[in-house]
């Protein structure tokens, strides 16, 4: 079984448990998402069945949109309320205005953050929530991120609800933490909803619940609609077996990086520019013949 879902996860479950409901519903062995959610987290997955995991690393990059609610006041280890939480004492409550003129100022654009200690990236081949947990000492270093946009949704201390535009790998709980900090106040998440990566919108998404075993692919996206920043192309019988046998073809498109290639008005994988971009390889070869 090969395609892609957008799915509505609900808060509670992380997004493993997510994929082991959506193997044992299905029958297939080969499903994967792009972009983890933590339990406390809501919204928008793209899942992806058999064949089509191996495109996964394409969705990654994708840009995404959130919804968070920030608790001004206190602080936790792991950046949200599912963590042990302290209270901060303060000396003034920021102003709405004031918080706004901070995200102007920095948190716009690109930007150095911290990940969480509680996170998936790996130290030394284990997670680093796996270190924390066992209270070893974690120290993840500073990337870079990019804010497209914030926008205040509503403000009444100490709950900010607020809605981020950024790229991935951002880290929405090290984005309360840092604004907490840099308001003297301390911020921890207590909700948060992702609404849309590149132009996909939870609005159009399932819930786990809504699904059944018979009907999963009538709920398929075509790929067009999660890859449309991408070039297409479709190749001829005779290039498609060229292609398929290892072997490369002719570069006789203009596109930049790599392309999306259909045979039949079936995507069969992702073409690489190879010998300066005068030909074209297999990046990624679906086996969906």
């Amino acid at each position: 079984m090969n395609g892609f879902l957008l799915i509505d996860k609900e808060k509670g479950i992380n997004s493993f448990k997510l994929i082991v409901a959506l193997r044992k519903l299905t029958g297939e062995k080969k499903v994967g998402y792009a972009g983890t959610l933590d339990p406390l987290a809501t919204g928008l997955m793209i899942v992806a069945l058999g064949e089509y995991t191996k495109l996964l690393p394409f969705l990654e990059i994708s840009n995404k949109v959130y919804q968070a609610k920030i608790e001004f006041g206190k602080i936790s280890d792991t950046l949200d309320a599912d963590g042990k939480v302290q209270e901060v004492e303060i000396s003034k409550i920021p102003s709405e205005q004031e918080i706004i003129e901070l995200l102007n100022k920095k948190f716009l654009g690109d930007i150095e953050q911290i990940p969480p200690k509680f996170s998936a990236i790996k130290v030394n081949g284990k997670r680093a929530y796996d270190l924390a947990r066992k209270g070893d000492v974690v120290e993840l270093k500073s990337r870079l991120v990019h804010i497209f946009y914030t926008k205040v949704l509503s403000y009444q201390y100490p709950y900010l609800d607020i809605e981020i535009k950024c790229s991935s790998g951002t880290y929405i709980r090290s984005f309360a933490d840092d604004l907490g900090r840099l308001l003297g106040v301390g911020g921890m998440i207590t909700e948060l909803r992702r609404i849309k990566i590149s132009e996909n919108d939870v609005s159009s998404a399932l819930r786990l619940e809504s699904l059944k075993s018979d009907v999963v692919d009538k709920f398929f996206v075509q790929p067009n609609l999660l890859f449309n920043h991408y070039f297409y192309l479709n190749l001829s019988e005779e290039q498609y077996h060229i292609l398929a046998r290892g072997n490369f073809i002719e570069n006789c498109w203009e596109f930049e990086k790599i392309a999306f290639a259909f045979r039949n008005n079936q995507l069969v994988g992702v073409l690489d520019k190879i010998d300066n971009g005068t030909k074209l390889k297999f990046k990624r070869k679906l086996n969906v013949f």
